[in-house]
């Protein structure tokens, strides 16, 4: 396990040393949690960068823009407000990023949402029929985990390869739970009728590293970086977010309040700081340790090691 300490060191050498201006970041997912502290630890490393951060609500962000220009007065901070869960959102700030500029140096991409209030959720079905009686679907028809985890940030990365692809070392990192591949559901893929809660976690994240091991080979990405990294466990507000939507039956209204405190509990005990994550994720962008292909990086933040038979290596070898 690379310590913290020796992090915080080679981010604060890659800042002394490195000094190369104007790198563009856009960052998905960074108005709170791991994005964020990833953000504002980035905006410290680097020499006049420009980030792009895609998010709601521009009103919400101002107190953020000031803490990152208090932090590095040389960056440029454009704030694109957007849904990531509606991926014609996603395909709109897009556009606007590269009618803005030539290249892309990081993508850092972090949103997603815990989905306890599905209808399928791995709970016993007499607790999941006193919830909502639908997923929580998009206006595009698309379940909002899924998109928020996977799909949208496959189209920001096929939106943005281009303009990655002219970058010195691009970067593509995305926040979720790499090492954790879990086999898939290969007639359902969508889990349009499979849906719970830990398919929606297995596939998410086994889809989200086999896409990366897909796209590495292409020779036209052979410059660009994949990383998958697996944060653990970290001292967010996801779970003290989570409510019961209207409609849901007084037990899980009741049961939910217990499962956020036990939660709290667990993270309490076991978890990270959200700034000790977000300097972890720096990391993972700026360190030349990560050579470009397609990477699982763990907590630890070390490459997942190959396992002979293992659920991820079997779909790669059979292509």
């Amino acid at each position: 396990m690379v310590k913290i300490a020796a992090i915080r060191e080679s981010n604060q050498r890659f800042a002394n040393s490195h000094d190369e201006q104007g790198l563009v970041c856009v960052f998905a997912g960074a108005t709170s949690g791991i994005g964020a502290s990833t953000l504002e630890r980035m905006a410290t490393m680097l020499h006049s960068p420009t980030f792009f951060v895609i998010g709601r609500s521009a009103a919400r962000f101002v107190a953020q823009h000031t803490k990152l220009a208090t932090l590095n007065p040389s960056c440029k901070i454009a704030f694109l407000e957007a849904d990531v869960s509606l991926l014609s959102d996603v395909d709109a700030v897009c556009k606007q990023i590269v009618q803005a500029e030539n290249k892309v140096d990081y993508l850092c991409m972090s949103p997603r949402l815990m989905p306890l209030n599905g209808a399928q959720c791995s709970f016993p079905t007499s607790i999941s029929s006193l919830r909502s009686d639908e997923q929580t679907d998009t206006k595009e028809h698309l379940d909002a985990g899924f998109t928020l985890s996977y799909y949208s940030r496959m189209r920001l990365v096929s939106n943005l390869l281009p303009l990655l692809r002219t970058s010195s070392r691009p970067v593509i990192l995305s926040v979720l739970n790499a090492g954790a591949e879990k086999p898939l559901l290969e007639t359902d893929f969508g889990l349009a009728q499979n849906w719970s809660f830990t398919a929606l976690l297995n596939h998410t994240v086994t889809m989200t590293s086999l896409a990366f091991s897909y796209l590495s080979q292409d020779p036209s990405n052979k410059d660009i970086t994949f990383l998958h990294s697996g944060p653990g466990l970290v001292k967010t507000e996801i779970f003290s977010k989570l409510q019961a939507p209207e409609g849901s039956g007084l037990l899980w209204r009741v049961l939910l309040p217990v499962i956020k405190g036990a939660a709290g509990v667990m993270y309490w005990m076991m978890a990270v700081s959200v700034e000790e994550s977000g300097e972890r994720q720096a990391f993972l962008l700026v360190s030349e340790e990560f050579e470009p292909g397609a990477l699982r990086v763990g907590q630890a933040c070390e490459v997942v090691p190959v396992v002979e038979n293992g659920v991820f290596e079997k779909y790669v070898e059979k292509g």
